[in-house]
């Protein structure tokens, strides 16, 4: 079973039931450490510059950032440090008053 959404987004993450591979051990988890881990890792993505409301706010991008795994979502690793990289260097646009978001806010 491959689940995904309707229409494609951009740095679409497409999830992959390990069972239907047959690669899961006895207990159902997936039988490798290596296979594991890349099913719990998550990618990095583009990390946008936003003031005020998304998606209306966009003032530029910090680019490809590390994510991290909570849960079944990938988060940004390092938000506060992101955050603080897009007033930096959108100073003028931001006004100190940017936040990161990464990929897709919801």
């Amino acid at each position: 079973m491959v689940l995904s959404l309707p229409q494609p987004l951009p740095q679409q993450l497409t999830l992959v039931d390990p069972t239907v591979l047959g690669v899961e051990g006895p207990s159902g988890a997936p039988s490798s450490p290596g296979l594991r881990a890349a099913l719990l890792s998550c990618p990095s993505f583009k990390v946008r510059c936003v003031r005020g409301h998304w998606p209306t706010g966009i003032v530029g991008d910090i680019g490809a950032q590390p994510f991290k795994r909570v849960g079944i979502r990938c988060n940004q690793a390092h938000t506060a440090r992101n955050t603080r990289m897009c007033n930096f260097v959108f100073e003028e646009q931001c006004e100190g008053q940017c936040e990161a978001y990464g990929p897709i806010p919801f």
